[in-house]
């Protein structure tokens, strides 16, 4: 079985990406600080957030990473998912937050009841059946352009095949 994952500028030769694992942490520049009052700031927090990811693959053939070196800049198709809230009687769009993997996105409220979306837009859906009385949660596999920071391809000549980790930081 083949994953989902998806990078730009890279190949994944048939059955070489059957167990991959994911990491999308919370990209954060500076330290918290504290006020004369105790509360907790961080400054950097007016700016766009950002995400870096780690991404883990063991398998029979290696991926096909010639293509891509530390400072390269690709797009990931990501395997972990992402949610957001909606609240309801929202009657605008729904807007994310990135670029959705295409058929990627849902929409479920707290009694697990899914709901049909339309795409109107690169990042915006609605909902087809109009304004819900419940909160709905949206997921989705976000899209993520980065820039390589790390990767290392391992091989076991008498063991289990490959094991690679590609570390990335969204620009």
């Amino acid at each position: 079985m083949q994953t989902k994952l998806k990078i730009s500028q890279a190949g994944f030769p048939p059955m070489s990406m059957g167990n991959c694992r994911q990491i999308i942490s919370s990209l954060v520049k500076g330290d918290v600080w504290r006020t004369i009052n105790g509360d907790a700031v961080l400054p950097e927090m007016g700016r766009e957030h950002k995400y870096k990811t780690n991404i883990y693959g063991q398998d029979v053939n290696s991926p096909c990473f010639d293509g891509i070196s530390v400072g390269s800049i690709v797009g990931i198709d990501c395997i972990q998912q992402m949610w957001g809230n909606s609240p309801a009687e929202s009657t605008g769009a729904i807007i994310l937050k990135r670029k959705p993997v295409e058929g990627s996105v849902i929409a479920v409220d707290k009694n697990r009841t899914f709901y049909d979306l339309e795409q109107i837009g690169e990042k915006e859906f609605i909902l087809k059946d109009g304004p819900v009385s419940e909160d709905i949660c949206i997921g989705y596999l976000p899209h993520l352009d980065v820039i390589i920071t790390h990767l290392t391809v391992n091989h076991e000549e008498w063991g289990n095949g490959y094991k690679w980790e590609l570390e990335a930081e969204e620009v």
